[in-house]
């Protein structure tokens, strides 16, 4: 049934929480990746592969990224391949990794499941383009918090910001806290 939901695109198979892969239904990305972007950007900001690309404008890197996986899906080596046309002094896998990072992306079937030779190639596609449809606006975590809550509380906002790899929770556990009850652990944190 699952391989079945990932061919079909009702579950995705991307990265999101702490820059990590993960499996989602296709509406919860949506809902879920706006929220993480700007981590993922930093994540990608501070990472080798950016060091690599300076005197590159990355949002052009990303742009154009954006098209060459929308015209086609491909790899991360075929993608480093194609930008490196236009920026032919510049470390492939730096610049693909711009894209992979900053891009939300899905990994194609058969990635993922019992029909995957072992070390198959990732392809990757835009997933607006994949879906059809846009990533949501709203970048409020308080649903992706009760979520996590329901599957691993009693939890601290740190315990939270530590599985999510989201900054700035506190504000939205003060939200939530009317709808939520709390604990005291061994040390007296405060957990939900």
């Amino acid at each position: 049934e699952l391989v079945r939901l990932l061919e079909s695109h009702a579950v995705l198979r991307t990265t999101l929480m702490r820059a990590t892969l993960h499996m989602t239904t296709a509406d919860d990305f949506l809902a879920w990746r706006p929220m993480h972007q700007a981590m993922l950007e930093k994540r990608f900001a501070g990472s080798g592969f950016a060091k690599q690309l300076d005197g590159v404008d990355v949002a052009e890197v990303v742009e154009a990224g954006r098209g060459v996986l929308a015209e086609t899906p491909g790899t991360t080596a075929s993608l480093g391949r194609a930008l490196a046309e236009r920026w032919p002094d510049h470390d492939k896998a730096a610049l693909a990794y711009a894209v992979r990072f900053c891009v939300p992306l899905a990994q194609l079937p058969p990635r993922g499941t019992s029909l995957e030779r072992q070390g198959g190639r990732a392809i990757v596609a835009p997933v607006e383009t994949l879906l059809g449809r846009p990533l949501d606006a709203e970048t409020a975590p308080d649903a992706l918090l009760l979520r996590y809550l329901a599957a691993c509380g009693p939890a601290s906002v740190p315990d939270m910001r530590m599985w999510s790899g989201l900054p700035g929770l506190a504000a939205a556990v003060d939200r939530l806290r009317p709808r939520l009850r709390t604990f005291r652990d061994e040390r007296g944190r405060e957990l939900f």
